[in-house]
Formats: C-alpha cells, sequence, structure tokens
C-alpha cells in the first residue's frame, strides 16, 4: 500500500517556490521580500489541491494515509502563517513594516516662484501653516520663492515632485498682497512622517511685510 503523508506535496512545492523566487530576485536584482507577499496565497492553493487529490486518490484506489507530527504542525503553521499574512496585508501592517525598514529620507527642490508685484500694491502679508521663510530684500519689484524640501520615501518609490500651487497661493486684494506658504502633506499610520521645508522669500525692499503663523498670529 502507498503511504502518504499530509503536508509532503505541500511542503515540498512550498520550498520550491520560495527557493525559486529568492533565485529570480538575485537576477534581477527585485526584492524577494516583495514577490513572496505577492505570491503566498499559491500556499492555500497548494495545499486545497493537496486535499482534493487526496480525496479522489482515497474514493478510488483507497490508499493508506499517514500522519505524522511534523507533518500536522508543518501544515498548521503554514495555514497560520498564510492567515496571519492575509490579515497583515489587508489592515496595510506588511505595507508599513516594509516602509518603517526601508524608508529613506529625500531632499528635493521647490519649484522656483517668481511673482510680479503690481505697482498698486504698497504692502505684503504673508501667512504660512507651515515652516518660516526666510525674508530678503531686494531692489527688484518682484517676489521670489525658492528653497528645498525634505520628505521621507520607501526605496525606489518615486513620489510626485511638487507643483507651485502645492507651496504657494497669491492673491492681490486692493493695495495688499498676500501670500499664502502651505504646510505639506504629512503621512500618519505606524510610522509617521512629517515633510520639513527650508524656504527664502525675496521681496521689494521699499514694501512694508507683516509675517503672520498658522493662526493668523504676528511674527517678529
Amino acid at each position: 500500500m502507498k503511504r502518504w503523508r499530509v503536508g509532503t506535496l505541500s511542503m515540498g512545492l512550498s520550498l520550491i517556490l520560495i527557493g525559486v523566487t529568492i533565485l529570480l530576485s538575485s537576477w534581477n536584482h527585485a526584492s524577494a521580500v516583495d514577490i513572496l507577499l505577492n505570491w503566498w496565497p499559491a500556499v492555500f492553493i497548494l495545499l486545497g489541491l493537496e486535499i482534493i487529490f487526496f480525496l479522489a486518490i482515497k474514493s478510488k484506489e483507497q490508499p493508506i494515509i499517514h500522519y505524522d507530527i511534523f507533518s500536522i504542525l508543518f501544515v498548521g503553521v503554514l495555514c497560520c502563517l498564510c492567515i496571519g499574512f492575509a490579515a497583515a496585508t489587508a489592515s496595510g501592517l506588511t505595507h508599513e513594516i516594509q516602509y518603517a525598514i526601508g524608508s529613506e529620507d529625500r531632499t528635493y527642490d521647490v519649484p522656483t516662484i517668481d511673482q510680479p508685484v503690481p505697482a498698486s500694491v504698497t504692502r505684503i502679508v504673508v501667512q504660512t501653516s507651515g515652516s518660516i521663510p526666510k525674508i530678503d530684500k531686494i531692489t527688484e519689484r518682484k517676489m521670489h520663492l525658492f528653497g528645498t524640501y525634505r520628505i521621507r520615501q520607501y526605496q525606489d518609490e518615486k513620489g510626485a515632485l511638487l507643483q507651485a500651487a502645492d507651496i504657494t497661493t497669491i492673491h492681490t486684494i486692493d493695495h495688499t498682497m498676500y501670500i499664502s506658504i502651505k504646510a505639506l502633506p504629512q503621512r500618519i499610520g505606524l510610522n509617521d512622517s512629517y515633510p520639513s521645508t527650508t524656504l527664502t522669500m525675496a521681496v521689494p525692499k521699499d514694501l512694508p511685510l507683516e509675517l503672520r503663523g498658522a493662526n493668523n498670529e504676528p511674527i517678529q
């Protein structure tokens, strides 16, 4: 009579799948963890096919199927791991863990803003909800804003570059030019990320400037 241990086929195919994945990742310079996280549901398929295979053979040949502690433990642990991965993937926990391990801080240039100041403007009000820009006075009747921003990204992740509208909005009302400097979006989760900016603003030296904080409080 043929002896068969439950879990043997699934264990063998799973080990082959893991080995092939690691081998291909070394050739393609890809992340084996990312590949395995995408293909771990195949373990469910292997276990299901093995059960169906056993039932089909049992109904025809009546084979003797043997169970040992190792096979039972392996199948149980494998199922628990798959269920755990399913729960972690659905809740976003795996992404948070990857982000915590493989993220890095990067610095980019802020899009330069050159805004002519109309002759009717007699006052400039700068309101910031993020970092306070360094103010320089120039003879040119223009407003210039430039600098850098620092964000945290995961490995080869390429986030969308900021546009001028993501940094500031400008409104001219009556004889006053209002310049609002926006705070960058923050990442909230297990791994909080708070982007920072280092900005320099150049304004005409013959115009008075008022600097306000997030709550419209004057900043000296």
